[in-house]
């Protein structure tokens, strides 16, 4: 059951985000854009500290 309830609220959340008033909402760019960047450093770091481990 709380699986279930994870991927309802997973894919209602992605539901949300992909709604065309807030994905072109500047605001909403200009804050996911930073994070995006910082995400995808953290996987280019993290890859060799987990290969190695």
């Amino acid at each position: 059951m709380l699986n279930a309830l994870i991927i309802g609220v997973t894919v209602i959340t992605g539901a949300i985000l992909l709604y065309p008033r807030l994905a072109n909402a500047p605001l909403w760019r200009a804050a996911i854009t930073p994070l995006a960047s910082i995400i995808g450093s953290g996987f280019l770091v993290l890859g060799p500290i987990l290969d190695a481990s």
